[in-house]
This record gives structure tokens, sequence and C-alpha cells, in this order.
């Protein structure tokens, strides 16, 4: 399962434990975030770090310019994986 955010990963879990699911060996997941609940949940969340203070002010730059009639770039981020326990092997 891949998640938008470590908090549906939160919910993911707990409905893992009710229904006598294991992570990861019944369901894998994956979620995009790398804060709130990264280190609380066991097994460890693999997570994708998402820095949403740059990721904000990047598009805050993109938008301004986009109302100013200017050229707009390219923008892409580099993030970093966060391995944890969640996810099977293949």
């Amino acid at each position: 399962v891949a998640l938008a955010s470590d908090q549906f990963a939160k919910f993911v879990y707990e409905y893992a434990e009710e229904k006598n699911l294991l992570i990861p060996r019944d369901l894998s997941v994956f979620a995009l975030g790398g804060d709130e609940y990264l280190y609380t949940l066991r097994p460890k969340l693999t997570s994708m770090h998402q820095d949403y203070v740059k990721i904000g002010e990047l598009l805050s730059r993109q938008i301004i310019k986009l109302i100013n009639d200017e050229k707009t770039e390219f923008v892409s981020f580099a993030n970093d994986i966060i391995e944890g326990d969640s996810i099977a092997p293949v």
C-alpha cells in the first residue's frame, strides 16, 4: 500500500491489527512524509521524506511568477527514502 502521508499509514497499521494482518508479511506499507509517525509505528514505517516548507517556498515563487506573467522553470525535489521494516522483500 502506497500512502499519501504518515497519518494514513497509522490508520493502515490499526486496520491491519484489527484484521490480524501482519506488516510486512501480509501487507507492505510505504508512505510519503517521513515526519509524524515515522518512529512510533512498529514495524518501523518505510517512508519518503518530504520537506513541506521547501516545497511551499518553491511553489509560491512559481505562483508569483505566473501572476507576473514571468517565465516559470521546472522544479524537482530530491527526497530521501527512510528505510523501515514495513515492506516485504520481493
